[in-house]
């Protein structure tokens, strides 16, 4: 009879199943006697969080196969929530914000021991602080945020007060004012179901100082615009639009916009520059109108004489010679150009030139605005040397050679061939208080048109003298800053 048969004959009684047990039990207690037991677990930390994770750590125990990781939100009431076999653990899908607390025990194949919740440690998931940059290189506060891990958004805080939340790690501040010190700061911020929102500490303090170019202020000379702004030390060149319009650039505090147009719009934008080019003022902008004022005879004299000086005063200025500008044209209505193609136009067909008689008669047809002179001017005809041409060219009347003494701010002298400055008759323009202005035949320098005194010996190798009577209706250009430009906007939205 093999071994199947024998069991399958033997009939187990209650005697049998009682000694089965004992050695059973037996066997299992020696087992437990010889295993040990494990060791504690040492050592618990947390290592790393992150906005969803914690890491936790601690020492190998003895005698132990693994260990079982337990987490408590309250701090008494533990689950267990992970078993590795190694002394490390990282929980993951945490919420950023909340407090956990952890313990861990460590088991062996017979033995395990339970949480030891004196040893427990916390964790707080939550978002990195985030680095804040700025610039104010392109005229802008422009603000960087170093992108923070799990982040919805980041709060903006200028001087301690918030101005904005956003997703994007880029933000421009556009309501700055110049010369203004701002601080800014932000925070990252987490949305999710519990709690709504975590928010990361605040991140380091930046300061931004936006420097503004001068002001602008402008002046009417003749039918010139002068712009003239205050010396900012930390800009050394400049650019000044009309509109969206580049008028030109300088490194001065000051741009001349020659022979103006009277129905054009000015807004002005003045922009300035440091040496090296890379960084670039906030936009100034201001709004300046042009406003047409009728002239007494005075003041039509008055504007003639400072328009002629400030022809003087131009080093850009100088005789017309005629290889280069013809002799009775005028700079600003483009009349002194010679055609295409003349012998004489040698490749300067923009030169900045008068001659005696085109000299004054631009005095009384660009600065005091006298139509009948600007017509003439237009034409390029200039004024003639003798007292007819005079009388069809403005209002004027002669009034012979009066003593030297009687001559009045504004007359013009005229000189025949023989006064010796030229081969032609020689024109200029009486200023008061014994000077005069005049181009005079001294080559090609600035110093051709100047203002000089007058003397006895010179006066009296003139002909005849001509006095303007400004009877034909002369008016002249003023400009005033209106309303600012951003102002007058936001008032035409309110209404």
């Amino acid at each position: 009879m093999n071994l199947k048969e024998l069991i399958r004959n033997y009939k187990f009684n209650k005697k049998h199943i009682l000694i089965f047990d004992g050695v059973l039990l037996l066997i299992i207690l020696s087992l437990c006697l010889f295993v040990k037991s494990p060791g504690e677990v040492n050592g618990l930390a947390v290592v790393n969080t992150t906005y969803d994770s914690a890491e936790l750590s601690w020492d190998d125990a003895e005698n132990a196969d693994g260990y079982h990781v337990y987490r408590s939100e309250d701090g008494k009431s533990y689950d267990c929530v992970g078993e590795t076999e190694e002394p490390g653990y990282v929980d993951n899908e945490l919420t950023t914000g909340k407090k956990y607390f952890y313990a861990v025990s460590a088991f062996n194949g017979i033995r395990r021991n339970g949480p030891d919740k004196e040893s427990c440690v916390s964790a707080n998931p939550s978002l990195d602080t985030p680095k804040l940059k700025v610039s104010t290189k392109k005229g802008e506060v422009k603000l960087k945020i170093q992108e923070v891990e799990g982040a919805t958004g980041y709060v903006i805080y200028r001087d301690d007060e918030k101005i904005t939340e956003q997703e994007e790690t880029t933000f421009v501040d556009e309501n700055t004012e110049g010369s203004e010190t701002y601080h800014y700061s932000v925070k990252a911020y987490r949305e999710q179901e519990e709690p709504v929102t975590a928010y990361s500490d605040m991140s380091n303090e930046v300061k931004a100082k936006l420097v503004e170019v001068g002001k602008m202020t402008a002046a009417v000379q003749g039918k010139n615009i002068v712009f003239n702004w205050d010396y900012v030390e930390k800009y050394s060149n400049y650019k000044l639009y009309r509109g969206d319009d580049l008028m030109g650039e300088t490194s001065s505090c000051s741009f001349t916009i020659y022979d103006f147009d009277p129905e054009a719009n000015y807004d002005m934008k003045l922009v300035g520059y440091t040496e090296d080019g890379k960084t670039k003022s906030p936009e100034r902008e201001q709004r300046f109108e042009l406003v047409e004022e009728g002239m007494s005879n005075e003041e039509a004299i008055d504007a003639a004489c400072e328009w002629g000086v400030s022809i003087a005063e131009d080093d850009e200025f100088t005789y017309g010679e005629l290889p280069r500008a013809l002799h009775y044209g005028c700079y600003f209505c483009n009349t002194n150009l010679r055609k295409k193609g003349s012998a004489l136009l040698n490749g300067h067909s923009y030169e900045k030139t008068y001659i005696c008689n085109a000299l004054v008669h631009a005095c009384y047809a660009h600065g005091a605005g006298d139509p009948e002179m600007l017509k003439a001017c237009q034409a390029g005809s200039g004024i003639g040397m003798t007292v007819d041409s005079f009388k069809r060219y403005g209002n004027w009347e002669e009034v012979g050679m009066p003593d030297m003494s009687e001559l009045k701010k504004g007359d013009v002298l005229v000189g025949n061939k023989n006064i010796g400055l030229s081969d032609f008759h020689h024109v200029a323009m009486y200023l008061g208080d014994g000077m005069i202005l005049q181009a005079t035949r001294k080559g090609w320098t600035p110093e051709s048109i100047a203002v000089t005194k007058l003397s006895e010996n010179y006066y009296h190798r003139f002909d005849f003298v001509m006095r303007y009577t400004g009877s034909g209706g002369t008016s002249r250009y003023a400009i005033e800053e209106v309303t600012p430009i951003n102002d007058t906007d936001d008032q035409e939205d309110k209404d």
